[in-house]
């Protein structure tokens, strides 16, 4: 028999086995929070790991049960992008049940988001979720932004709107106001669809106090890629091919069969991390993190090959009016005086129903000087084979001279394209054109001093 001496050794050292299993398991977790910390450039609680896991579902969610799959089916949505349906209007707009929250009401883009603490903000919150009727209608206690532009615009509007009533707020001014943006802004949209978008929205009873239009990337990156690589009319939406017409080559089938799976297994992940005791894990957090980055960008790399391949038509609906033999540097003229008009036409219709309307030349990391890079950013932000470059190059300098020529015509034009020229700090996320968090808040705090510079501006 074991002795009472021998009993109590056995014990402690069972007990010093647990002391030392959670010593590590605390140490693993500590250094795991502050390695995604490092990783997403914030300090992370487990509420933004699940707002990131949301995110990374909804974001590869290609099939699945209930709405989704009946939004999907009865949309015509496109075989590579599962969150755009055709639009008989504006080319394609955002599914339901991807881009409004499965609000059948909605007329293609996100929710209008108020700001943080607002009436507009709880209340919306307190009737489950419930959005904000559109239109909106202009009062004297509300300021309704309607933000214009592609897939950088719409990051802005959908998840950085309180970075611009903060900024808007600090003026006694505009204080009690309640403000509330407007996602007008879609993925890959590019000149004429940010006219057509506001012509369509005011058309339906929207009202604006601020118009602001956020572009130039998509026009002089993608349009030239559309008449080069498909002989596409570069001022029809981008990948209309793929939008409104069967897919039967082999190597596309093969793309999309990868892409597909990806996004599965992205689902599913995000899915077990998100289980409990998994989603309050730092550590099973930053493991989740890390692999969705990396499956995240296996997919960006495959539909941007599927985006571009190579396969032409000359089926008139899908290719549009022959568009001219032009040189490189002429089509980007082209491509950048059709800009200009379109801008000039946002402006003088704004001016039309009394809004204020701001056009801002979105940075890009590929127009050269416009910002200092480490390694640790240009592995993850900078593709010297990435087909928007060579474009990028050629059809910023173009961008800015046509910018001034607005500036001059009296349209408020402002030229963020060296915004981020001193700033040494990390920012772009991915090879084409987003930046994080930091970044965006920049640019959207900069947007709201010059809305209010121009409220307020004196006579």
């Amino acid at each position: 028999m074991r002795t009472m001496d021998q009993r109590f050794r056995g014990r402690k050292a069972v007990l010093l086995w647990l002391l030392l299993a959670c010593t590590v398991a605390a140490a693993t977790e500590a250094a795991s929070f502050l390695f995604l910390s490092v990783l997403e450039k914030q300090i992370v609680s487990p509420g933004d790991l699940r707002a990131l896991r949301i995110r990374a579902s909804s974001a590869s969610a290609l099939s699945g049960t209930g709405t989704r799959v009946t939004y999907v089916a009865e949309s015509r949505a496109t075989p590579w992008d599962k969150k755009h349906v055709v639009h008989p209007y504006l080319g394609f707009v955002g599914a339901p049940a991807f881009n409004a929250g499965g609000n059948r009401e909605s007329i293609g883009f996100a929710n209008a988001r108020p700001s943080a603490g607002s009436l507009l903000r709880r209340a919306s919150e307190g009737q489950a979720g419930r959005p904000i009727a559109f239109p909106p209608k202009r009062g004297s206690g509300t300021m309704h932004i309607g933000v214009f532009g592609g897939s950088v615009a719409e990051q802005l509007a959908m998840f950085h709107a309180d970075a611009l009533a903060e900024e808007l707020r600090k003026d006694p001014r505009e204080r009690d106001r309640e403000i509330v943006v407007w996602p007008f802004a879609l993925g890959s949209y590019k000149q004429p669809q940010q006219i057509l978008t506001l012509e369509y929205a005011l058309s339906l009873g929207a009202e604006f106090d601020v118009i602001v239009e956020v572009d130039g990337f998509n026009e002089v990156a993608l349009a030239p890629l559309e008449l080069r690589d498909r002989g596409t009319n570069p001022f029809f939406p981008a990948g209309w091919r793929w939008r409104i017409q069967d897919i039967h080559d082999p190597q596309a089938i093969s793309l999309l069969g990868q892409i597909s799976y990806l996004k599965q297994k992205r689902v599913e992940y995000a899915t077990l991390a998100a289980r409990a005791p998994a989603a309050y894990s730092f550590a099973i957090g930053f493991l989740w993190r890390a692999l969705d980055r990396n499956l995240s960008g296996k997919i960006h790399r495959r539909e941007t090959a599927l985006q571009y391949y190579p396969w032409r038509t000359t089926q008139y609906a899908i290719t549009g009016p022959q568009y001219p033999e032009r040189k490189d540097g002429e089509l980007v003229r082209d491509i950048a005086e059709h800009w200009k008009r379109s801008s000039v036409l946002m402006s003088e219709t704004a001016r039309s129903r009394g809004s204020l309307y701001l056009h801002y030349l979105q940075p890009n990391q590929y127009d050269p000087g416009s910002k200092p890079m480490n390694a640790s950013e240009r592995s993850v932000a900078y593709n010297e084979k990435q087909p928007y470059k060579p474009w990028v190059e050629r059809g910023y300098p173009v961008l800015r001279e046509k910018g001034g020529e607005l500036a001059e015509e009296g349209v408020r034009f402002h030229d963020l394209s060296m915004m981020f020229q001193n700033i040494r700090e990390p920012l772009y996320n991915d090879d084409c054109c987003h930046f994080g968090k930091t970044g965006k808040e920049m640019v959207m705090r900069r947007i709201a001093m010059d809305i209010l510079a121009a409220l307020h501006e004196t006579p």
